[in-house]
């Protein structure tokens, strides 16, 4: 199932009692449908060469007592607060497999395992996570699912406390502004970043940084050299842009590969009128 996620992330330096969070709701106008409470291990995962980071995208394993789901998630950045991205997901008929070596899944993870080819998976980090949720509802329709986390990132890093604000129905625009007037009325900080972002941070894990457009060339470098350093950069992009491409979500990464390739063939047409029969 493919769906668009629009949500409003904000931190809190400490839990947020439910009566605390009605009674903030109520007084913005919502009604608040009953509270459950959820405990979820979200598994992050990624092959050695981090192919599901260089196509955009957080591959998720989403585990809760009688149910588990495979997701896909864009990595678009989020904008005060306020994040939309699309999301892949699957419910898979039975728990995953231990040790994970590969994907699980039928649909979504063939469709993952084409990405990656023979690539090993691992797992990069766990979060584990105390959720209290319960919908929230305006009389002008619009209707968000509201979730109070606790989150712990592996055993090490320090937990930590977030409200999530995810649109159901209604405007992004109302979604932002109810965002904040809560943030001002609980006295909450603006999240800026999605938990797989704050996990790769927390744990300090390295991914592999885009490539640059252009190489850095010299004016007392020789020929031979500045081409290949101008072919070994679109090569690069090319390669980096590839699991984005094959993944299908993001049009832009087929078009950067694309930029890459007329490139590569411009300097290689340069090469042949300088030098003749290489």
């Amino acid at each position: 199932m493919t769906s668009l996620e629009q949500e409003v992330k904000l931190i809190a330096r400490k839990p947020l009692p439910l009566p605390v969070l009605a009674d903030a709701l109520a007084r913005l106008g919502l009604a608040t449908g009953p509270a459950e409470h959820v405990h979820v291990r979200d598994l992050y995962l990624d092959t050695p060469d981090f192919w599901f980071y260089r196509a955009g995208v957080a591959c998720r394993l989403r585990i809760r007592a009688g149910w588990t789901s495979l997701g896909l998630k864009t990595l678009t950045p989020s904008r005060r607060g306020f994040a939309a991205r699309t999301e892949l997901e699957e419910v898979l008929a039975r728990p995953p497999p231990e040790p994970l070596t590969r994907v699980p899944g039928r649909a979504l993870a063939a469709r993952c395992r084409r990405l990656t080819g023979s690539s090993a998976i691992r797992i990069l980090f766990e979060i584990e996570q105390q959720r209290v949720v319960l919908e929230a509802r305006a009389p002008d329709g619009l209707r968000v699912a509201v979730s109070a986390d606790y989150c712990r990132i592996g055993k090490s890093a320090r937990p930590f406390h977030e409200l999530e604000l995810e649109l159901c129905a209604g405007q992004d625009a109302d979604l932002r502004r109810l965002g904040k007037r809560l943030r001002k009325q609980l006295r909450l900080k603006t999240g800026r970043c999605s938990k797989f972002e704050r996990g790769l941070g927390a744990l300090r894990i390295a991914v592999p940084p885009p490539p640059p457009v252009l190489p850095r060339l010299t004016t007392d470098m020789d020929f031979g050299p500045a081409v290949y350093r101008i072919l070994q950069s679109q090569y690069d992009l090319f390669t980096w842009n590839l699991p984005g491409t094959l993944l299908g979500l993001d049009p832009e990464r087929l078009h950067e590969l694309r930029v890459a390739a007329r490139r590569t063939a411009a300097v290689l047409q340069i090469v042949a009128f300088v030098l003749p029969g290489t």
